[in-house]
């Protein structure tokens, strides 16, 4: 960290790459969210307005669990959110979780099945997110994205429908999408 003219700026760099940049403290309050200060959004807006951190004004100090599971039921991802559902923290979540595994179980990993996978999914192909290594670039290039059946209704964007529906692929014909959702369900 370095504090120069009462401002604090901090060195962010990834682990293993060369190079990095100083970030002052205000991009860390812009970014804490899906305002991607560092990147111009050259993406439209979806008029599916399903993004979850559009109420972060109101439930600033709350903070969840963000979790993975297969669809028998076995949770091998979980992690604390802050502030809110942002897709930049649910990004991350994936990406350090994908770097962990090893090649041959990332192989198996076909299918992401995500409440916000549209918006997700397009996060994942920026080109400075998408081609920072093979991890981000398996990630955005190999792992399809649905969105699970449940929340797919209030997605109608044509973007969502024609990248993201669950009932469009063979695959999740059978497929209980909903397994996150049923975990935790109070009975």
């Amino acid at each position: 960290m370095l504090i120069t003219s009462g401002t604090s700026f901090h060195y962010l760099s990834w682990d293993g790459e060369c190079g990095g940049k100083w970030y002052g403290d205000e991009f860390f309050r812009l970014a804490s969210g899906d305002d991607d200060v560092s990147e111009v959004n050259l993406l439209p807006e979806l008029a599916c307005r399903t993004r979850k951190s559009r109420d972060k004004r109101i439930c600033r100090w709350n903070v969840g669990i963000f979790l993975g599971a297969y669809l028998c039921g076995v949770v091998p991802l979980w992690d604390e959110l802050y502030n809110s559902e942002s897709i930049s923290q649910v990004y991350g979540v994936f990406i350090e979780y994908l770097s962990q595994l090893p090649d041959s179980e990332k192989i198996k990993l076909t299918d992401l099945i995500y409440d916000d996978n549209c918006h997700l999914a397009r996060f994942a192909q920026r080109k400075n997110l998408r081609n920072r290594n093979k991890v981000t670039k398996f990630f955005a290039d190999d792992v399809r994205k649905s969105i699970d059946r449940f929340h797919f209704v209030n997605h109608t964007d044509q973007w969502c429908i024609d990248n993201c529906d669950p009932n469009n692929v063979k695959e999740l014909d059978d497929v209980n999408t909903e397994i996150c959702e049923q975990l935790f369900q109070q009975s």
